[in-house]
């Protein structure tokens, strides 16, 4: 069981199996959270810096529009229907920040060499940098949870799938992840084969080994810790699950 948060930190669904069985009210979220969990609700707040891409042009033309119950100010490109279309940038009055391609108004990448990855940055500095379908996490993914650990992942429809790769925050440890969930502790030899062999993705360097990283994951790494019993809170877009296995 879990909750869900939507990217609004307000739309809170109850989960069971992974699947939303039933929305609950915010101050009964906050409670289940601190009560089932040990950990705080997401905060809403101000907004967090995002991450940019040196080549891309944002017309300077501001539009309001709302995603996940989250309203916010838009600048890119819209096509012939007044729908955003192309490469922008929306700055929610939550905090978030997303910075990506946009196909029929919503969250689309990659598309051709425009802009091959959509960043989604919440306002505690949790970020995903990967692949977008229909406003969905779809594909590829790297989800960095603040000050806690990174996690490489395939989605479909905004959860993750299958078998991923995760290292804490000090990248000493790794393990293999299963539908997002933390399983058996690996070698960081075979996390780095993993992350290549099945996302073509190079493993985050250690803080004393920071080089720049290349473009897959460029503005990626941020650095709020969120432990409890052992277990390690892993959300996606808004998705909230548990890492069972030894504390971080």
């Amino acid at each position: 069981e879990g909750l869900f948060w939507e990217p609004d930190r307000v739309t809170v669904f109850k989960l069971k199996d992974g699947k939303r069985i039933s929305r609950v009210s915010l101050s009964l979220a906050t409670k289940l959270a601190k009560e089932k969990f040990n950990l705080p609700a997401p905060e809403k707040g101000a907004a967090a810096a995002a991450s940019t891409d040196e080549n891309t042009v944002v017309p300077k033309v501001t539009k309001r529009f709302t995603d996940f119950n989250d309203s916010g100010n838009y600048a890119g490109p819209l096509d012939k229907d007044g729908k955003r279309h192309g490469v922008g940038k929306m700055v929610y009055d939550s905090g978030a920040i997303y910075h990506g391609f946009f196909a029929n108004d919503k969250f689309e990448g990659p598309h051709k060499s425009v802009y091959k990855q959509g960043t989604y940055r919440w306002k505690d500095g949790d970020t995903y940098v990967g692949q977008w379908k229909d406003g969905k996490m779809n594909g590829t993914g790297v989800y960095q949870i603040n000050n806690v650990g990174v996690c490489y992942s395939l989605y479909e429809d905004g959860l993750p799938v299958g078998v991923g790769v995760y290292w804490t925050n000090d990248k000493t440890k790794a393990f293999r992840t299963l539908n997002g969930v933390k399983m058996d502790e690996i070698k960081l030899t075979e996390a780095s084969e993993l992350a290549m062999s099945k996302f073509k993705l190079p493993a985050p360097k250690l803080k004393s080994e920071r080089v720049e990283p290349t473009s897959r994951i460029k503005n990626f790494f941020s650095s709020k810790a969120v432990t409890a019993d052992g277990k390690l809170w892993f959300k996606d877009n808004g998705e909230w699950g548990t890492y069972n296995g030894d504390p971080l």
